[in-house]
């Protein structure tokens, strides 16, 4: 299907301007050189209207707007990106098109960046009040094991060197 849509743009265009203008007329009314028209028979029996994804390929190959248009538009959203306000304020963000295609990764992108801050952690902690001396046994129990892990990190990492060197 992309390997299709990547060679459709102008055909598909001009075959949807048609299609628009005379009503439904037969590929032989159209002058088209013999390749175009191979991938033209295609198109019209994806965007039938008894296909599941009908009207989805006009949708995507005909642009609505003009190259210059279409620059215009992204140089100014690309403006508003650098415009944001990034203060130690303003928290993450994840970008959402408008039209909200890319929500579920936008979210997953979020989620992320709370579990590897530990943002759900430390809530859970500031929940209830720590005593102090409780507090810094946990602490020096959590550096301790971070310690730990490193080292085992490095040592595993070091025996894999060795092994790849034929040792």
């Amino acid at each position: 299907m992309q390997r299709l849509l990547q060679r459709l743009p102008s055909s598909s265009l001009r075959l949807s301007q048609i299609r628009t203008t005379l009503g439904r007329p037969s590929l032989n009314a159209i002058k088209y050189p013999a390749a175009v028209t191979a991938i033209c028979r295609n198109t019209r029996s994806i965007t039938s209207p008894s296909h599941p994804a009908a009207g989805v390929l006009e949708n995507v190959t005909t642009p609505k707007s003009t190259p210059e248009d279409r620059w215009k538009e992204r140089s100014r959203e690309a403006q508003d990106m650098k415009r944001r306000l990034n203060d130690e304020y303003a928290g993450n963000n994840s970008s959402v098109n408008s039209t909200g295609k890319n929500l579920s990764s936008a979210f997953k992108k979020l989620d992320s960046i709370l579990a590897r801050n530990k943002v759900r952690y430390e809530l859970r902690l500031a929940e209830r009040h720590e005593k102090k001396g409780v507090k810094r046994r946990r602490l020096q129990s959590q550096r301790w094991k971070n310690r730990f892990a490193n080292e085992v990190r490095e040592k595993v990492q070091l025996v894999n060197k060795i092994r790849k060197r034929g040792a």
